[in-house]
């Protein structure tokens, strides 16, 4: 019965925030682009923090009722949110491309079939695949010794080699093959990619190129293995100066090793936050059940909705920390690109463009700032013609 009760309550906290979202959402439009292309990506930072941090602190609430174990749950947890990262990625595509067909905008995300289902059923997809699943298998499958608290140790390596796995190997596979990428010896991007390389003094794996990415948006990234890969789209999109300056930029988070800063950090943060959900609860617990306050005032009910509010606010301070410092990478590679003969001009169209193509806003407000992967365009821009300055002066 408790389970049931608890499940049922964050099932609404999972469901009813997105429509509640949407509602405002569609209120806002005022019917400008560039208005309407910054609300859809808050829109979408806001929906997938919706959706996880339900998510989470329903797993946690189990772990308090004793409903689940605390390695189950470990193990639920990050299976749970790349899932959740997954489905995303599709959802938004999907949003993209009735963006870009329907004229009415962001209007189309909220009175078609595939939002109902979007926003309504995969939190209950999610959580039936992920949580009720993964605990089937770890009790028909996983003997009492390997859910020892003592073992936590082992499974905290198991996933750190897991999430290497899935980082450095897994997801630029995945993209590959989803988007039939394929490598080419010639073009005008492998012409940029190979002069970048060469001015910066570093090397591509390979150059690669989608035959077109979901909606047809202007991408280019570069993995851990020194692969760059861009979409067709891009290649329409700019000229040769431009592409020449994106290219360096691309060029740039090689040669200073970014992605392996970046994948150092995320594992940190990984270890970071299963260590503190792994060890931290159990001793919050503890604590909770000697003080004489909660059990009076609170009790385990009360502690079930506090223990997963202070798990939640750590990980989105921690969060909110690794997303700062891609941010920085992207100054960093902007000036690099700048102080190694990338024109300030060019860059600037480069960016203006593929945000405008990309349906992303030039401005993020102040709760956007803190869970943006890139800085805003306003700001880049600010930032380069910065660059340019220094860069005159040397």
């Amino acid at each position: 019965m408790a389970r049931a009760t608890i499940e049922i309550v964050f099932f609404c906290l999972s469901i009813a925030p997105p429509w509640i979202l949407a509602w405002w959402a569609e209120r806002r439009l005022v019917g400008d682009e560039e208005d309407d292309r910054n609300l859809f990506y808050r829109v979408k930072s806001y929906a997938s923090w919706i959706s996880v941090a339900p998510f989470i602190a329903l797993l946690g609430s189990l772990v308090i009722l004793e409903e689940l174990h605390f390695i189950t749950y470990f193990i639920c947890l990050f299976a749970g949110l790349a899932l959740l990262l997954l489905i995303q990625e599709f959802a938004f595509k999907h949003l993209h491309e009735k963006i870009s067909a329907n004229p009415q905008g962001l209007r189309a995300i909220f009175t078609s079939t595939w939002s109902v289902i979007v926003l309504t059923l995969v939190p209950l997809l999610l959580y039936l695949l992920v949580v009720e699943g993964l605990s089937l298998l770890a009790n028909l499958y996983l003997s009492d010794s390997w859910l020892d608290e003592r073992n936590i140790w082992i499974w905290i390596v198991i996933l750190i080699a897991l999430g290497l796995s899935t980082t450095a190997f897994l997801t630029p596979w995945v993209l590959k093959v989803l988007y039939r990428a394929k490598r080419v010896q010639e073009g005008r991007f492998f012409r940029a990619a190979q002069k970048a390389a060469g001015i910066l003094g570093t090397e591509f794996e390979g150059v690669y190129l989608y035959p077109d990415w979901p909606a047809g948006r202007a991408v280019v990234l570069t993995d851990l293995h020194g692969k760059v890969t861009a979409s067709e789209s891009l290649e329409r999109l700019l000229n040769d100066c431009e592409l020449e300056t994106i290219a360096l930029h691309e060029a740039a988070h090689l040669k200073n090793k970014h992605l392996i800063f970046l994948l150092a950090l995320s594992i940190s943060i990984g270890v970071f936050s299963g260590l503190m959900i792994a060890l931290g609860l159990p001793l919050l617990l503890e604590q909770a059940e000697k003080s004489l306050w909660i059990s009076q005032h609170l009790g385990k009910w009360g502690w079930i909705f506090i223990a997963p509010s202070m798990g939640l606010l750590g990980m989105l301070a921690i969060l909110a920390l690794f997303f700062w410092s891609m941010r920085q990478m992207e100054f960093s590679a902007d000036r690099s690109a700048v102080l190694h003969g990338a024109s300030r001009e060019d860059l600037v169209s480069a960016l203006a463009k593929l945000h405008q193509k990309n349906l992303i806003g030039s401005r993020w407000t102040w709760l956007d700032r803190f869970f943006q992967t890139h800085p805003s365009l306003n700001s880049r821009i600010e930032q380069i013609r910065k660059i340019n300055t220094e860069a005159t002066r040397l």
